[in-house]
């Protein structure tokens, strides 16, 4: 008798941590991953650097690290400006794990995951999630299950426009939120149908996390700020988790007993008590410098006096005027950015010339102003070593204000991170604070005054290194506790699972810890750019914007 045919069922939980979802287990309010947990495999699982969701998800869908796939964060260098750019699915330049398969010949279906626009052409479906234009009509294939799906979930979007977090809305952030989490799996459920036969079907949703990055200290009472929360705005937390509990298990059931499951996380999340802006530490530090001219000197005697982007912001909201500042984040992004650099301190303020580096980003990573990669370079390649060294040897001594002891754990170069061709592409440096509830940013350039100190938006939680994956169903060992698990090995062990195999370039190894002997295949497969764009295709102006006012509603 011929053995069944292998399925595997991928659920992606943006953000998912075992520090909230253990104690839920325990308290019997996510019983559809406690039974998970019971009958499966579950651990930690390790993020790349930075944890945030495009580098990470896109070595789980590679198996490989950033420095092999090119993703590096939500943005990227503009080559020859001083300017970044939202990341589409062309910046992938190693092909995901769904379009491996579909090539050897196995029905794939992937619904609402990042950095899946534009849509590569599969046996199979295909649906962008977040970092899809809002308004494309081009973001699933094929063609026809766009239709098809229009008519059957006609409340299915990435993300709603009127999902933008600010004062004063959070009762109807919460309810969207949970319809948008019910018309996402009802997605799923719907193109699982329109298969029919598959061999992998992988959804995901982008929370819990962004339901910690707003809602941490409603559900922490050690959180400083969970005092001043409405008491109708506490549990939110716990109400997200169990009707995240409730869909697995429909999906689950939809899928089938034959079906392995697979349940994983982009990175983990904790709570957010301080800021550590990475440009204003470097400008302090003399790394960054600014121009001598008398405009950036009388914003620098404003800023001196407390006259910053953040207490702009916070002198906003208490006024009032939190719904006004959401509008013009939303509505007048472009027009809001020019105001800012125009008023305050910015990058438009920064003296190249005798800027040895500079830092942008969610994470705040920092790179060398190299001379010949970037517009006004004025490190030499001979010398970027040497610099570079100097730079982290210097921020190594950084002394936390508030612990007086070394503010980063980690100080690291980009080489002791990532391996692969496209390293060039990425950060030449990254920091690693020594407190996990301290995140390192640089998105709005030079917000305060003081390089660290609490955080000036809503935000109350922040990511953490380590998420979470489970596996349960056939050939799995019940019980296990998978240790040092990597979030390359988890699209590894799915194409071991399924008979597939792993390239000889990816980085991720099969779990087989957590599975019974002869469950995973020992084999290889050929290498193969299936998937992967002709070249990189940048969005466009409007594109652009759009995906700026999405990222600014999910709070990087």
């Amino acid at each position: 008798m011929a053995s069944p045919r292998k399925k595997v069922l991928v659920i992606g939980l943006d953000g998912a941590t075992w520090d909230v979802i253990r104690p839920l287990v325990e308290a019997g309010d996510m019983p559809a991953i406690a039974s998970m947990i019971e009958e499966g495999a579950s651990g930690d699982l390790r993020a790349v650097m930075p944890p945030v969701t495009p580098p990470s998800w896109s070595s789980f869908y590679t198996a490989m690290n950033p420095g092999k796939h090119g993703v590096f964060e939500f943005e990227h260098r503009v080559p020859g400006e001083y300017r970044f750019s939202p990341v589409n699915s062309t910046f992938l330049r190693k092909p995901p794990f769904w379009s491996l398969l579909s090539e050897a010949g196995y029905r794939v279906g992937v619904v609402n995951v990042p950095l899946a626009y534009p849509p590569q052409k599969v046996n199979g479906v295909v649906v962008g999630g977040i970092l899809t234009p809002p308004g494309v009509d081009d973001h699933i294939y094929p063609p026809e299950f766009a239709i098809d799906l229009a008519r059957a979930v006609p409340g299915y979007t990435s993300w709603p426009p009127e999902l933008q977090l600010g004062h004063g809305n959070e009762e109807t952030y919460i309810r969207t939120h949970a319809e948008l989490i019910d018309a996402q799996f009802a997605a799923m459920e719907h193109a699982m149908m329109w298969l029919g036969e598959w061999d992998l079907f992988f959804g995901a949703v982008q929370f819990p996390d962004q339901i910690f990055h707003w809602f941490w200290k409603h559900d922490d009472p050690s959180h400083p700020r969970h005092g001043d929360v409405r008491e109708e705005y506490r549990g939110v937390v716990r109400r997200c988790h169990m009707l995240l509990d409730r869909h697995v298990a429909t999906l689950r059931e939809a899928a089938g007993p034959d079906a392995l499951t697979m349940i994983v996380s982009d990175h983990g999340n904790g709570p957010l008590l301080r800021e550590l802006y990475v440009d204003t530490l470097l400008a302090e530090r003399g790394w960054t410098r600014f121009k001598r001219g008398p405009l950036t000197a009388g914003k620098q005697l404003l800023r001196r006096a407390g006259f910053t982007p953040s207490s702009g912001f916070k002198a906003g909201h208490s006024l009032g005027l939190g719904g006004l500042v959401r509008k013009a984040m939303r509505f007048q992004r472009g027009l809001l950015d020019k105001a800012i650099a125009m008023s305050f301190i910015s990058l438009r303020d920064v003296d190249w010339a005798r800027s040895k580096a500079y830092a942008y980003g969610s994470w705040g990573s920092i790179y060398i102003n190299l001379r010949g990669r970037e517009p006004q370079g004025c490190v030499a390649p001979a010398d970027y070593e040497g610099v570079r060294t100097q730079i982290i040897e210097d921020l190594r001594t950084v002394i936390d204000p508030t612990t007086g002891k070394p503010v980063f754990a980690q100080v690291l170069e980009r080489e002791s991170v990532y391996s692969g061709d496209e390293i060039g592409r990425g950060p030449d440096i990254f920091v690693v604070p020594a407190d996990e509830s301290v995140h390192p940013a640089a998105l709005l350039p030079f917000p305060t005054r003081h390089w660290i100190g609490e955080p000036f938006s809503s935000e109350s939680g922040w990511h953490r290194q380590h998420g979470i994956v489970l596996i349960a169903g056939p050939g799995v060992s019940p019980g296990t506790t998978l240790e040092g698990a990597r979030i390359e090995d988890a699209s590894a062990t799915i194409m071991s699972y399924l008979g597939a195999g792993t390239t000889d370039d990816m980085d991720g190894l099969p779990l087989t810890a957590g599975f019974e002997a002869d469950s995973l295949s020992v084999g290889s497969m050929e290498r193969s750019d299936a998937g992967v764009a002709d070249a990189v295709q940048p969005y466009s102006d409007e594109e652009r914007e759009l995906i700026n006012k999405r990222l600014s509603d999910l709070g990087y």
